[in-house]
């Protein structure tokens, strides 16, 4: 047979031409450019079709040539000696089902019959049968008495016992050689062959079909795969699934000493070579701790015990260790700021934009952002993986699924919290997600909310309770398509491996988050995030990226912040329209990116509570292409960059040339869509990981706070008007509370709050406390009926008495509180003089007042007034003191001291000093509670029974000793005086004093000065009086009410 010309011999042709020439045939059309790979697979699948329909017609036309193959196979499975074939399968052995066994068994092959890998005709399939290598006499075949006979002819023909070449038995040695490179590649195996010289007597078309099989399982493995390719191109961009070798390049040439050092330490610390069991995820959000379990082989180095060593000395080797090691971790992480200069950044003032040009520039720019709103060209990205607050028992908290006013109690024992108008059973995130909800809806109106893209990170353990919450709620209002759920998983610590000179994981670790910036890296994987489907029962994942579904939603801008910033509860705060129009004139005018909210704090301390100091650099070549020469884009460094003795000095000498000022970031980005799809193209590399050490493992982690570093980042620091309000401990929860019941006061929200309606009752896998709000109406409580107050009052006959029943009937609501008045005689002969005495007390007060005289006889004068008050049910004593001035000796024999200690009602005293005339309180009382830590229960006893809001009632709460020497208000008396203004309520009047100098001093300046008519000062329970109580009462220009209140808990 002559050889034929191949296809474009003449001329230069392409691999990739020849292989396209060779599935498609001389004649194919000519294929797109990006079409070769959907042409292959459809090339190949039609040449496999047809060479199933050659062999079947060769078998139906020759049916003994397969049954004679199938002979031989039962037969040598039960022969104990079996001639294995050169590449590992024995003859006939083929594993295979349906056509393709039909294919091998009748030894034919698309190069064997010498066809088209798709084309034959009726006459070249004939041709082909005459011509097989299976036909004829051209190939002997071992018969079943051992002897080689030709196909067709006798058993004879090449003497007794002789075999073809191809089985010929090979020695035991060779034949486990062969066997083991069964699943090798076929180059393998073709070497082999030849260095056991199996290869010689092997036929052409023999080994042609064992190229085909190999073939012929690639393509079928690999078809899923590139069928998915053809459909989806997916995003190219590979999952970062090992640290290992990042961690061998962020060490740099610091690797071989850092390895020494973890493996000594390994060494020294017996413990570790016990190993550990990862334990199942913490639901508080904590790192995921182990269990001793039996140590594995080749975990954990051995340790070196050959040479005594004393505890003390292994425990000082150990320190030096862990660190040499923290010091050359954080030398590479602070390597990159140390070969630049910075400086100062230059802030935009986002809060003064509203009014700049008279407000032009501001509406153009505030109506882009609407249209976005409009359109769905807005995203909002909330971080809540790593977000935890500690608290008070040392146990971390997820921030999102808290409920509110719950981790109010928890964190705030001591603050007692109004019941008024405040919404239970709402979490953090939901409290934010409502609050963005209503931004949104007041901007561009409801349908904005439905077309709004919320990105949800959270922690692999977070998922369960965060749904259960999210189910309960109806997802807050926002649709399901637009809520993408991205979980974040913890990865495990990395110890070097001395012998392999690398990093291996150590999965018996804790298990870490890996930061901000590894969130934002998973918007570019595929897979990554889900939807809720099914009612909410199913996750239904993208089966693309996340940056490939927001692109395909032409989202411009994404707005990214943490759950911990509880600012983002108010509605100004979820959504700053200030920030988000300025954000876009500076992209227009000036080419910003992006942009990123700051702050000004005083001192380092301050900084490193928010890991955060902005500073530009120095030099910068893109400030030249802008109008103005001081516009200097900033960059945000984290602390982890900032700890080597270079930038450590670095810092110091920085802050001390800004005057102890600098300007931290809230952790609030907004990031232009076409500039973070730029900057996360280039992966890992893009970001400056972290390497961080916990307890004797290293890890990475990766902060978004990085990608202002980066050459094409612009980052505009813009200064807003929202607080600095990042909550991670319990004792910074306190600050949010008036936030939080701000919140809660505003209508809007209760009405959004009271349409929420749970798709089915909430579960409950976790223990979470998950309930929808009950509210079907804003949370007011109706005005409880009125308990009428029984206030007694005591008489004698003194200028005193007539102030203490003036006081009392200017105290007593009008048709609900009772007012007393009694005064104990001797004897029945004394009578007629108190009748006239109380006539004389009680003139001009009307019909109010009740009075009674009573005859005590040999009874004390106070076990009667105690009687009577018992029998009253006294809420208030009010008596009038003659004696108060006469110094402590006096007043130790005092009524008013005996009754104040005996009984446990509120006591009011007056003196001849204080006058109360009738009508005193006719514009309203003004009262002034001494507040201190013990004063809440008083301060509630006020607000239910004395002060009333529509007579115009007014409340100064005073702190004495509250400024420094300054003059400064403290942090504790601030905090203090908001904590009463919070729980006095919204509807008193309420001023706040701060006063300085001695108690007594000061508060009789305060009372002279407001004209107060009643001072209140809480005592301790179950003691005696304090000293300063008694000196108040005796030097005070007003009356004075003491309660005994029991320590809160």
């Amino acid at each position: 047979m002559s050889k034929v010309k191949a296809f474009g011999e003449a001329e230069w042709v392409s691999e990739k031409t020849k292989e396209l020439d060779k599935l498609g045939g001389k004649n194919r059309p000519p294929v797109k450019r990006g079409d070769s790979l959907k042409m292959k697979l459809q090339w190949l699948e039609e040449g496999l079709q047809h060479t199933q329909k050659i062999a079947t017609a060769s078998l139906k036309k020759d049916d003994n040539n397969a049954k004679w193959e199938l002979k031989q196979q039962e037969k040598r499975k039960h022969s104990p000696k079996v001639a294995p074939m050169a590449f590992g399968r024995r003859i006939g052995e083929t594993g295979e089902a349906g056509p393709r066994k039909a294919l091998v068994d009748s030894g034919l092959s698309v190069r064997s019959l010498g066809l088209n890998s798709a084309r034959a005709t009726p006459d070249e399939l004939a041709r082909s049968e005459a011509a097989s290598p299976r036909s004829g006499s051209q190939v002997a075949r071992a018969s079943p008495t051992g002897t080689a006979a030709p196909s067709g002819g006798s058993s004879s023909s090449l003497g007794p016992g002789a075999l073809s070449p191809y089985n010929a038995p090979m020695p035991a040695g060779k034949r486990q050689s062969v066997v083991m490179l069964r699943r090798g590649s076929m180059a393998r195996k073709s070497l082999m062959g030849a260095q056991l010289g199996l290869g010689k007597g092997i036929p052409q078309w023999r080994q042609n079909i064992t190229r085909a099989k190999t073939k012929f399982r690639a393509v079928m493995k690999a078809m899923p795969a590139l069928k998915r390719a053809i459909k989806s191109k997916g995003s190219n961009i590979p999952r970062l699934d090992s640290f290992g070798l990042m961690l061998e390049s962020a060490l740099g040439t610091d690797l071989e000493r850092f390895g020494d050092y973890q493996t000594r330490l390994v060494k020294l610390n017996p413990k570790l070579a016990e190993g550990v069991a990862p334990a199942a995820p913490s639901t508080n959000n904590t790192p995921v701790s182990a269990a001793p379990v039996a140590a594995t082989s080749g975990t954990v180095p051995p340790a070196d015990h050959t040479d005594a060593t004393t505890p003390e000395a292994d425990a000082e080797e150990r320190a030096k260790a862990l660190n040499m090691m923290r010091m050359l971790a954080n030398r590479q992480n602070s390597c990159w700021l140390e070969a630049k200069e910075w400086d100062m950044p230059y802030t935009f003032d986002a809060t003064k934009f509203p009014t700049l040009l008279g407000g032009e520039e501001y509406s153009k720019y505030k109506q882009q952002v609407v249209d976005m709103l409009k359109a769905g060209q807005l995203v909002v990205q909330m971080l809540a993986a790593e977000e935890t607050i500690s608290m008070p028992d040392g146990s971390r908290k997820a921030t999102f699924t808290q409920e509110t006013w719950d981790m109010v109690r928890w964190c705030c024992p001591n603050r007692l919290l109004a019941t008024g108008e405040r919404i239970d059973g709402l979490s953090i995130g939901g409290r934010q997600l409502l609050a963005l909800r209503l931004a949104v809806e007041k901007l561009a109106g409801s349908e904005a909310v439905g077309k709004m893209t919320v990105l949800l990170h959270l922690a692999e353990e977070m998922e369960e309770p965060v749904l259960a919450d999210l189910r309960a709620h109806n997802l807050y209002g926002f649709d399901r398509e637009n809520f993408i759920i991205v979980p974040q998983v913890r990865r495990f610590g990395y110890r070097f491996h001395a012998d392999g000179r690398r990093f291996d994981r150590v999965t018996d670790s804790e298990a870490w988050l890996s930061g901000s910036g590894y969130a934002l890296q998973q918007l570019t994987w595929d897979r990554e995030a889900y939807i809720m489907a099914n009612n909410y029962t199913a996750r239904s994942f993208l089966p693309g990226s996340v940056m490939e579904h927001l692109k395909a939603k032409n989202v411009q801008w994404m707005v990214s912040g943490r759950t911990a910033d509880l600012a983002r509860c108010g509605i100004d705060g979820a959504l700053e329209v200030d920030c988000l129009a300025y954000t876009l004139k500076l992209a227009q005018e000036r080419g910003a990116n992006m942009s990123c909210e700051v702050k000004a704090v005083e001192g380092l301390i301050a900084a490193r509570q928010q890991n955060s100091v902005m500073v530009s650099t120095k030099g910068d070549t893109r400030a030249q292409r802008l109008p103005k020469e001081t516009c200097r884009f900033g960059t945000d460094l984290k602390f982890a960059d900032l700890q080597s003795v270079k930038s450590t000095k670095w810092i110091n000498d920085f802050v001390a040339s800004s005057n102890n000022q600098l300007v931290v970031s809230t952790d609030r980005y907004i990031f232009q869509m076409s500039a973070l799809v730029t900057l996360l193209s280039k992966g890992p590399q893009g970001f400056h990981a972290d390497i961080d050490l916990h307890g004797q493992q290293v890890y990475l982690s990766f902060h978004m706070a990085d990608l202002t570093a980066a050459p094409q980042a612009c980052c505009a620091p813009l200064l807003s008007k929202l607080p600095l309000l990042t909550v991670r401990t319990h004792k910074q929860v306190d600050e949010a509370v008036p936030l939080l019941v701000a919140q809660d006061k505003n209508p809007a929200f209760h009405k959004v709050v009271s349409g929420l309606k749970a798709v089915h009752p909430p579960r409950n896998p976790m223990g979470l406390r998950v309930q929808p709000a009950n509210l079907t109406k804003p949370k007011q409580e109706a005005a409880p009926v009125q308990q009428g107050l029984s206030i007694m009052v005591f008489v004698s006959d003194n200028e005193a008495s007539q102030h203490a029943v003036n006081l009392a009937a200017a105290l007593a609501r009008q048709d609900v509180d009772s007012v007393h008045v009694m005064h104990a005689c001797t004897n029945e002969g004394s009578i007629p003089d108190a009748q006239k005495l109380m006539a004389r007390f009680t003139q001009g007060l009307g019909s109010k007042i009740n009075s009674e005289v009573m005859v005590r006889g040999t009874q004390s004068v106070v076990d009667c007034l105690l009687d009577y008050a018992g029998k009253h049910k006294a809420g208030l004593i009010v008596m009038g003191s003659q004696q108060m001035t006469k110094g402590d000796a006096a007043l130790t024999s005092s009524i008013t001291l005996a009754v104040l200690k005996r009984t446990d009602a509120p006591v009011v005293v007056t003196k001849p000093s204080t006058p109360v005339p009738l009508g005193c309180m006719a514009r309203g009382m003004r009262a002034m509670l001494a507040v201190e830590h013990t004063a809440r229960p008083l301060l509630k006893w006020l607000n239910t029974n004395l002060i009333t809001v529509a007579r115009g009632d007014k409340l100064f709460l005073a702190r004495v000793g509250a400024k420094d020497a300054k003059a400064q208000e403290d942090h504790t008396t601030k905090q203090m005086l908001e904590q009463f203004a919070d729980l006095a309520g919204k509807k008193v009047h309420v001023e706040k004093r701060s006063l300085v100098g001695a108690q007594i001093e000061a508060f009789g300046a305060a009372v002279r000065q407001d004209d107060v008519h009643l001072l209140a000062i809480a005592v301790p329970h179950n003691q005696p009086v304090p000293q300063q109580a008694i000196d108040m009462l005796r030097t005070a220009k007003t009356a004075v009410l003491l309660m005994k209140c029991k320590p809160t808990a």
